[in-house]
């Protein structure tokens, strides 16, 4: 599609010509680019309600870029971009003053790179055809002449855009750490803005349309500000295509036609999506790795490039992987692909194109698909046009160049397909390869309790619970914070669990600590007289602090936790309450090894009329790891629950932390339910209230479902909240998994 715009500017030069961005014919107009051309295109001639400034908001590879190149097209407004990174500061967003080097760059590197002023001469001479007499005279009239530095000023790609009228892409804002850099846009995101440059105001020109794209929920993004964010007049959500425009885009780009191929390997794609966002898994499976692995049935088998087109964008932990492949065959997806991949060729049809002399067929890999036979010249020998033996236990993808056999690319045979096709599911948590225990002998003891000093501590932790939910719909139900006690039977069974839980937590910990040794600090310090890198926009000052320095980074993470424990009645099903015990008790022994703060607090409800919220601190941030270990022996599965109360406290903790990551972790088996009338649609508001105002303060929220009721929890945390920790048995090492993520 293409639309009418009455611009102010119709006189593009070449160059920016060539910036309006064409469309492909394998191009497939989707309702998001229409409904947002048409919308432009109904108020462009509104001056004052014009929509210019477009928010893209989705998951990775669901086409936020390519519908800003397709708009550019639409509205026929030359394509720019600029990609945000976290320590974007004002001279990224508006431009630099720099020195001016020499144009002539060979007589610059003389001047570099000569160990003495003869040097210079004689390379001064051979360079510029010059005697040794008048190579001198010259290097003396060009020192004279370069006794000042002079400047520039070189304007950003949102300047060069703001002025001229372009369509102006801003790629992942939300990754910049200073919020101050992303207020500098303010002013020129209104439709009479201005920037203030070092060359003066800039007036934006009235044809210029800006689109910001970004990530959420993503590891390192932040909440887009509130007042860039007003700014923006028109937001689009993006997600996955559905099957169909999958399918159909699959097949007008890489040229394989086989509907019901790509129909599961799109249902793959999707289930992945879904499968790495519901156990916290910060991979990308997408429209991009759709496409490609598509297009790889050109030169490969399909069924194994998933890996490396597929699977390992994903992740590459063992762990996660085994979950996301058993994710697959559970759903029957990985046979259906076997049985199509077996029951007929892999068609694909792709531009001829010129072969190159010097480049020789690759005999290593197998193919599915048409094209090795339609390049394969009748000459072949007669070893070609045998399929693999089922007794030759070689797999195509391991022949050696000498067997010098090219595999039928149309024609897979079912012992073909039997070999290799079958995902290898493989658990790395029963591995023979033991990990020396940095606890040998470790035990814990009775501690030693100040009556008194405990005493008070309960009555502020009340005091502080009770202040946290004042203004809530809890605040007049009778709340009361209990601090469990410890007696010798508890030690007893928390030595055993600790002894236990080591197997699962100190390969973690030893993993962590190699990756810690080796961590750079991601902060840097500007202004310094010597550091790692130049920044020339500081010469100016004339300070000598040019240089950028990256901050030494901390022996520790910079990340708090909070986790809420469930206790109420429904947990005793299968043995969840132990199960959950477990895990808490994994992850609090992780984070006392790595100096991890947490805190945790499990809750009930309804125990009696006056106690109508009971809270269980089992640890606080100021309070020692070993002393929470045994009290986490108490933890009992209880009554009702009323979850929001108990986020809503540790929430508050949280937002007074100063770590950089803050993570809220809820476990729950269920829909929250409690006396009088939390439950239904009351509960589900106040928890999404709650998450909404956490995440507004930097806090990042995940919720794991332990039960069956895992689809109801979705509905309301939402599907990039929530984990599914279903699978009792892998839920101590999934927990730890999932805080790993964030260290």
């Amino acid at each position: 599609m293409s639309t009418t715009l009455q611009k102010q500017r119709t006189d593009y030069s070449t160059v920016e010509q060539a910036m309006i961005w064409r469309k492909p014919a394998s191009h497939v107009t989707s309702e998001q680019e229409r409904r947002i051309a048409n919308t432009i295109t109904a108020t462009w001639q509104m001056p004052e309600m014009r929509i210019t400034n477009l928010l893209l908001e989705g998951d990775a590879g669901s086409g936020k870029t390519q519908l800003a190149k397709a708009l550019s097209a639409d509205l026929q407004l030359p394509y720019t971009k600029i990609t945000c990174f976290a320590d974007m500061d004002k001279s990224d967003i508006l431009g630099s003053l720099l020195p001016v080097l020499d144009e002539d760059s060979e007589l610059q590197t003389i001047f570099d790179e000569s160990q003495s002023q003869t040097e210079v001469i004689s390379r001064l001479a051979d360079h510029l055809k010059l005697s040794e007499q008048d190579a001198k005279a010259y290097l003396q009239r060009y020192q004279d002449s370069h006794q000042s530095v002079s400047y520039r000023f070189y304007p950003s790609e949102i300047v060069k855009a703001v002025q001229n009228g372009y369509l102006l892409e801003i790629q992942e804002p939300t990754v910049i750490r200073d919020a101050s850099v992303l207020v500098a846009l303010n002013s020129v995101l209104e439709p009479n803005g201005t920037l203030e440059t070092l060359q003066g105001r800039i007036q934006r020109h009235p044809d210029t349309v800006v689109v910001l794209t970004t990530n959420r929920n993503y590891q390192g993004n932040r909440p887009l500000n509130e007042s860039l964010r007003d700014r923006m007049q028109y937001s689009e959500k993006m997600d996955l295509p559905t099957i169909p425009v999958m399918v159909a885009r699959a097949s007008a780009k890489s040229g394989l036609h086989n509907e019901k191929l790509l129909t599961v390997m799109a249902n793959i794609i999707r289930l992945l999506d879904e499968t790495a966002k519901a156990n916290g898994i910060h991979g990308v499976a997408g429209m991009r790795s759709y496409l490609y692995w598509s297009a790889s049935a050109a030169f490969t088998d399909i069924l194994k490039s998933f890996d490396q087109m597929v699977l390992y964008k994903v992740t590459t932990d063992e762990l996660e992987i085994d979950l996301l492949k058993q994710a697959i065959i559970d759903a029957g997806l990985w046979d259906q692909l076997v049985s199509l991949v077996t029951q007929s060729a892999v068609k694909r049809t792709i531009p001829a194109v010129t072969p190159q002399k010097d480049v020789k067929p690759s005999v290593s890999e197998p193919t599915t698909s048409a094209v090795a036979d339609q390049n394969k010249p009748e000459q072949d020998s007669e070893a070609d046009k045998q399929t693999v033996s089922p007794d030759n236990e070689k797999s195509l993808d391991t022949k050696s160049e000498d067997d010098n056999v090219q595999p039928d690319g149309d024609k897979v045979t079912a012992e073909d397909a039997k070999r290799d096709t079958s995902l290898d599911v493989t658990s790395t948590t029963g591995t023979e390869q033991q990990v020396e225990s940095f606890h040998e002998g470790e035990t814990l003891s009775m501690p030693i309790i100040d009556t008194e000093a405990a005493k008070q501590t309960r009555k502020a932790l009340n005091q502080s619970a009770r202040e946290s939910l004042q203004n809530t719909i809890h605040a007049h139900e009778g709340l009361i914070v209990h601090v469990p006690k410890i007696t010798p039977a508890d030690v007893k069974i928390a030595n055993k669990s600790l002894q236990s839980n080591h197997l699962i937590t100190d390969q973690l910990v030893q993993q962590m600590r190699e990756i810690l040794q080796n961590e750079h600090a991601s902060d840097v310090v500007k202004g310094k007289v010597f550091g790692q890198q130049f920044d020339a926009s500081k010469v100016v000052n004339q300070d000598f602090g040019y240089f950028t320095k990256k901050r030494t980074p901390d022996e520790d993470p910079s990340l708090a936790i909070a986790v809420r424990v469930d206790q109420s009645a429904s947990m005793v099903e299968d043995d969840r309450i132990k199960h959950e015990q477990t895990a808490i008790f994994a992850l609090t022994a992780f984070c006392r090894d790595l100096n991890i703060p947490l805190t945790i607090n499990g809750d009930t409800a309804d125990v009696s009329e006056r106690e109508r919220t009971s809270i269980y601190a089992y640890k606080e941030f100021d309070e020692d790891y070993d002393t929470a270990l045994l009290r986490l022996t108490t933890i009992k599965a209880l009554n009702n629950n009323r979850d929001g109360s108990t986020l809503k406290i540790l929430a508050d903790k949280l937002a007074a932390r100063t770590e950089q990551t803050k993570l809220l972790i809820n476990l729950s088996d269920g829909q929250p339910k409690a006396m009088p009338n939390y439950t239904g649609d009351l509960a589900k508001n106040d928890l999404q209230h709650v998450v909404h105002e956490a995440e507004r303060e930097g806090i990042v929220v995940l919720s794991a479902a332990l039960g069956d009721d895992a689809e109801t929890l979705k509905g309301i945390y939402g599907n990039q909240r929530f984990l599914d920790f279903t699978d009792l048995n892998k839920l101590a090492t999934n927990l730890v998994h999932v805080v790993m993520r964030f260290v």
